[in-house]
């Protein structure tokens, strides 16, 4: 849905005579709710063999999964707290290198999980 609003978008300027560009895609993104409880999904889910780094913690009724390829964070699973989850699909969106920042985003998100 996200990536046909911003075509949409892009599509109309062009077509009134405008000049736009599209955003970098985010090729799977999902924002729902499961049985009362919020869910946010984005970029890659499934870890290959030994290709990513997973990194997965669930607490109560709370649950996220971030998926790293080196330094970039390029996919994430928030079920229940989904706080801050739009600062981190940015960091997909737009391939972000983290460097020596990405432990202190995976502190981030999981402890975020924790809190009341």
């Amino acid at each position: 849905w996200t990536n046909a609003v911003h075509t949409g978008r892009v599509a109309g300027c062009s077509m009134s005579g405008g000049r736009s560009e599209m955003p970098p895609l985010l090729s799977v993104m999902n924002s729902t709710e499961i049985a009362g409880l919020p869910l946010v999904s984005a970029g890659r889910l499934d870890a290959l063999e030994g290709q990513y780094t997973v990194i997965a913690e669930g607490e109560g009724g709370n649950y996220r999964k971030l998926l790293f390829d080196d330094d970039r964070l390029i996919g994430l699973l928030f079920l229940g707290k989904v706080d801050r989850a739009g600062v981190y699909v940015n960091m997909i969106r737009n391939r972000i290198p983290l460097g020596e920042r990405r432990e202190a985003v995976i502190r981030e998100v999981m402890t975020e999980i924790r809190r009341r």
